[in-house]
């Protein structure tokens, strides 16, 4: 992740996350609140921001493209949830949108944001995937030894999770079989937002509460098939690999 560096960033109010609510929502309308180079904040966004392993959308603010979005930190918030770990989340960001060229933007301006659908698509296919993956590991490895997640990544060709474990890889199948079975059940994802801040949101299936502020699909049966590879990165690293089938 990268951090644009901009010039009185304490002047700007937090920016409207659009995706939180709307993820398939595809284009909208906003105004311009800083233009400075090739970077642009405006009031509210459709562009979802790097974080929590998901990589940024792409797409165009008038005919202009953006190659990259993040977010200009907050303030820290700790939420102590009894039925859920809830990790420290950075609220009341801006969001920074990166041109791939000079800003021909000036304050004020109304411009037409669109996103790659079929781009931003992938990635929410990925990432609820990846909730059901992360589930069944938890489950099938989770009952002999406390699982210890150094990260994620998804984008639109795969997505993987490293774990400071040794993972046995005869179990791998096992988890591959328990994340398709849920996968199949074909139920409803919900996404609900903490009672404190949108910036918080729980991925939800069932009985299974994950937090998670990216962008998923609606239900499982838009997910699809997963299959599963382990990899060895060191004594101190075990890579799982996700793909849609």
């Amino acid at each position: 992740m990268t951090i644009f560096i901009l010039n009185s960033p304490e002047k700007l109010p937090p920016t409207q996350k659009l995706w939180i609510d709307e993820p398939y929502q595809t284009e909208c309308e906003a105004t311009v609140l800083h233009t400075q180079d090739d970077l642009l904040v405006t009031d509210r966004t459709i562009f979802y921001a790097e974080s929590g392993g998901q990589v940024p959308d792409k797409g165009f603010i008038d005919d202009v493209a953006i190659i990259d979005v993040q977010k200009q930190p907050g303030k820290p918030i700790y939420i102590n949830r009894p039925d859920v770990e809830v990790p420290m989340v950075q609220i009341d960001t801006v969001v920074v949108h990166k041109l791939d060229s000079p800003s021909p933007f000036i304050v004020g301006q109304k411009v037409h944001m669109k996103i790659d659908w079929d781009y931003r698509y992938k990635l929410m296919r990925y990432h609820s995937a990846t909730h059901f993956v992360l589930h069944a590991l938890e489950e099938i490895y989770g009952h002999q030894e406390k699982l210890y997640i150094k990260g994620c990544y998804i984008y639109e060709q795969s997505a993987r999770l490293d774990y400071a474990n040794k993972l046995n890889p005869e179990l791998i199948p096992k988890v591959s079989t328990l994340a398709n079975n849920l996968i199949a059940q074909g139920d409803e994802i919900l996404m609900e937002s903490d009672p404190s801040t949108k910036d918080i949101s729980y991925w939800r299936y069932g009985d299974i509460i994950i937090p998670c502020g990216g962008t998923h699909v609606s239900s499982a049966k838009e997910v699809g098939a997963v299959s599963l590879k382990r990899k060895s990165h060191g004594k101190n690293l075990d890579r799982i690999y996700i793909s849609l089938c």
